[in-house]
C-alpha cells in the first residue's frame, strides 16, 4: 500500500505531461480509457509483487521492486498512448490536407 502512494504523486505528474503533450490539448474518451488501463496493470502489479517472497533480500525490497516495476508500467503505458494519439492526429491531417488539394487543384486521380 505503501508503494501506492509513493506513486501516486508521479502519476499525477505524468498524466499532467500527458495532457500537456497532447495534440490540441484535446482528452477523449479514450485517454481516460487507457489511463485506467494502466493504473489497473500498475496496481496490479502493486499487488503481485507485494506477495512475492524476499525473505533474504531484506524488508526494503518489495517497495523497491514494486515502485521500479509500476514506473515502468505507468512511463511506458502512458508513453506508447501519447505516440499512438500524434501518430492519429497525424494522419487525420495529412490525409484533410490531401483531400483539400485534391479538391481545390479541381484534379482528380484516374483509376
Amino acid at each position: 500500500m505503501t508503494t501506492a502512494f509513493l506513486m501516486l504523486p508521479v502519476l499525477l505528474v505524468l498524466v499532467w505531461l500527458y495532457w500537456y503533450l497532447l495534440p490540441g490539448r484535446q482528452w477523449r474518451w479514450i485517454d481516460s480509457l487507457l489511463l485506467l488501463a494502466v493504473t489497473l496493470a500498475a496496481t496490479v502489479y502493486i499487488v503481485v509483487t507485494a506477495r512475492i517472497d524476499f525473505t533474504g533480500a531484506g524488508p526494503l525490497w518489495p517497495q523497491i521492486v514494486s515502485v521500479v516495476g509500476t514506473y515502468a508500467i505507468i512511463l511506458l503505458g502512458l508513453g506508447s498512448a501519447l505516440l499512438w494519439r500524434r501518430s492519429q492526429r497525424r494522419t487525420r491531417t495529412r490525409s484533410r490536407t490531401m483531400s483539400r488539394s485534391g479538391s481545390q487543384t479541381g484534379t482528380t486521380e484516374a483509376s
